[in-house]
């Protein structure tokens, strides 16, 4: 097992993890809210014509340089699998009668575009975008959702969002009054360095250090460091850096130091604008209280990282307090945090959604939003 400088911080990073990958499906390249030329997938149901559409939804992209296919191949299992989550989840919900429309996000857009023009990267267009990343994707999204108003005026629109993408959606569905839904797909009511420090402190803690502590008593000594497996070998060798009090053994507080002190080395995951931005915005949690249109949660239960405490909260708070009607709440046993198959909540690695949970998901939306 590869081993990073401090406790398995490459583990704890898929959040912010950028799908590689080529975009198969035909696309359309259309200019932005600030004149910025993205591609978008726009696509009918077979057999339906654009006068006839009567239900879209406009996916919002998790947190990384995503594609508007959704493609997780590289940080898949197993190696080499394809693994386009959003083309899949469309082409599910398209047999249900919902068109669809995705777009590249805008990060996975100016990388395209730098890789063609270096120079891009001195553009007062690009240095906007830099200072302020957060702010242009939830401006983006907007965009195309009101794209798909104008394109589709009979229509009713719905946003699908994943991870990151949930509060987007619920960001653009408290700014626009014609949004009739919104999906959530791994649902999070926290900021991303909440959820960073999240999964770097508690996730590493719950996978990994329970799994090595047999006698439970918070410390890793030496016989338990001794014992083959890959993931004690991997401690071991980092026991000199980790080992403060140097008795030769990993007490918990050591443990989670040393993946807290990644955090403190890595400002990346502190990006002033995003954060700026966050700040300035309402939780999730009080814009799905405040929203008239419907709202489906999809979350699955062995999500490591957004965590499926996320959306119970809501549904505790809603059951007891709000008492909405226009909410509805739909988990997903051993499915991680794209709904794809897990074993364990420890498994950081993506699968294909099966045909069964993705024909769930399209039932789904198709009786929520109908």
């Amino acid at each position: 097992m590869k081993s990073s400088f401090f406790i398995f911080f490459y583990l704890s990073s898929t959040w912010s993890s950028a799908a590689q990958g080529t975009e198969e499906s035909p696309f359309e390249v259309v200019k932005s809210f600030d004149g910025f030329p993205m591609n978008m997938v726009l696509e009918l149901p077979q057999g339906v014509g654009a006068d006839d559409v009567k239900r879209i939804i406009v996916f919002a992209h998790g947190s990384g340089p995503q594609n508007a296919d959704g493609d997780l191949s590289s940080v898949s299992f197993p190696a080499g699998t394809e693994n386009l989550i959003y083309k899949d989840i469309a082409r599910a919900i398209r047999v249900e009668g919902f068109a669809t429309l995705r777009f590249n996000k805008r990060s996975f857009q100016v990388r395209e575009t730098i890789g063609k023009n270096p120079n891009y990267m001195n553009s007062k267009e690009f240095k906007l975008f830099a200072k302020n990343p957060l702010g242009h994707f939830i401006k983006d999204l907007k965009f195309f959702v009101q794209e798909a108003r104008r394109r589709f005026k009979k229509a009713k629109v719905f946003i699908l969002g994943h991870s990151q993408g949930t509060s987007l959606a619920l960001y653009v569905g408290s700014e626009l009054s014609f949004i009739s839904g919104a999906a959530l797909m791994g649902f999070s009511n926290e900021k991303v360095p909440t959820l960073v420090y999240e999964q770097t402190v508690h996730r590493a803690y719950r996978t990994y250090f329970r799994a090595l502590d047999l006698n439970h008593d918070l410390v890793i000594d030496k016989a338990e460091l001794s014992t083959g497996d890959d993931l004690a070998t991997a401690l071991k060798a980092q026991l000199k850096i980790l080992d403060l009090d140097q008795d030769s053994s990993v007490s918990l507080s050591e443990y989670n130091a040393g993946n807290y002190s990644n955090l403190m080395l890595m400002d990346a995951f502190y990006d002033k604008g995003m954060m700026m931005e966050e700040v300035s915005r309402s939780r999730p949690s009080k814009l799905v209280k405040d929203a008239n249109y419907k709202i489906l949660f999809l979350q699955g239960e062995l999500d490591n990282q957004t965590p499926a405490f996320h959306t119970k909260a809501v549904q505790i708070v809603n059951t007891n307090v709000w008492k909405k009607e226009n909410l509805r709440f739909v988990y997903f046993p051993s499915a991680g945090h794209a709904l794809d198959p897990k074993e364990e909540y420890g498994d950081l690695l993506f699968r294909k959604i099966p045909s069964a949970t993705l024909k769930r998901i399209a039932n789904e939306l198709d009786e929520f939003f109908d």
